[in-house]
């Protein structure tokens, strides 16, 4: 939607406000039930080609999920959700052109990854959560609606959210349906491509870019290589721990590179993994390779870093 919209929608949705939230709760009733679909999680850190294979998953396979057109109700997201599929017919998205994380392609269909779905239960700074984040009333809300988000139509749902792999012991307890796609990518790529990021986005690379570990503060006054491979370090590290908690048929890992290299057998172990069935013809772009040939200086410090804080 463009700005205009955008406000006629807010005015609207703010006047309408009750209704809204009556039909809200009737979604909820209908559909909150124990999960009958699996509720799927791309997690990872930033600059691993999450974005390019969530982008491939909703385009080419039968799933759910938040597209642009029903991330603007993410207050009432069930009500978006059911919108959209009344609007768009579950037609299939054509976005696969990305800027750090937003698609910019693929219009109202187009897969969005809604943090401010999530901030209906946390707040902006908590990009880490566990089991004692929430209580307990707002643990079975959040159950009920990840429930209703799957039920809904009958078929897995996917979120893109890479602050899920920062909240893997909330999510024990509050996901009915996990399982978990861990993207990886070479760190020494990974690390150059935040350094991008954080000029790009943020203006410079002495500003911090994207998701914070626990104890990120304590990096501020580090150089900008040390921060950014201590970031990637630290959130693979805590992903790799909280993902015991979980079963091993629960989580699989994919590297970025066997995507590039292979990616017919990468999407052959997703759908194993997750049950998950392609759409009529599918569609394979070509992602960006991104591999770079980097300088031994360069690899040594990461390296060194790395090291440090694994």
């Amino acid at each position: 939607m463009n700005e205009i919209l955008r406000r006629i929608y807010n005015k609207t949705i703010y006047k309408s406000s009750p209704l809204i939230s009556l039909i809200e709760k009737k979604l909820l009733d209908n559909y909150g039930h124990s999960a009958q679909y699996p509720q799927i999680f791309i997690i990872g850190s930033p600059r691993t080609g999450s974005t390019f294979l969530y982008q491939l998953l909703t385009s080419s396979y039968n799933v759910s999920y938040i597209d642009n057109f029903s991330a603007s109700f993410h207050k009432n997201i069930l009500i978006g959700l059911h919108l959209s599929n009344l609007f768009f017919n579950d037609r299939p998205h054509s976005g696969f052109n990305s800027e750090y994380g937003k698609t910019v392609e693929g219009g109202p269909r187009g897969p969005n990854e809604c943090g401010d779905f999530w901030y209906n239960w946390l707040t902006e700074k908590q990009h880490v959560a566990d089991e004692s984040t929430l209580n307990s009333e707002e643990i079975g809300k959040l159950n009920v609606y990840l429930n209703s988000m799957s039920n809904m139509f009958s078929r897995p749902f996917i979120f893109k959210n890479l602050n899920a792999g920062l909240r893997l012991r909330m999510l024990k307890i509050s996901a009915e349906y996990p399982k978990f796609i861990f993207i990886r990518r070479n760190i020494y790529d990974t690390v150059l491509s935040i350094l991008k990021g954080r000029d790009k986005v943020m203006g410079s690379q002495y500003e911090w870019f994207s998701l914070k570990p626990e104890g990120y503060e304590s990096l501020l006054t580090k150089e900008p290589l040390e921060q950014v491979t201590a970031q990637v370090a630290l959130i693979e590290k805590r992903i790799i721990n909280d993902l015991k908690l979980y079963c091993d048929t629960q989580y699989i890992t994919i590297f970025y590179e066997d995507l590039l290299d292979n990616p017919i057998k990468v999407l052959e172990k997703i759908e194993d993994f997750t049950g998950i069935k392609q759409r009529e013809g599918l569609v394979m772009p070509k992602p960006v390779d991104g591999r770079k040939d980097l300088s031994n200086d360069f690899k040594n410090k990461v390296d060194y870093y790395l090291e440090k804080y694994r």
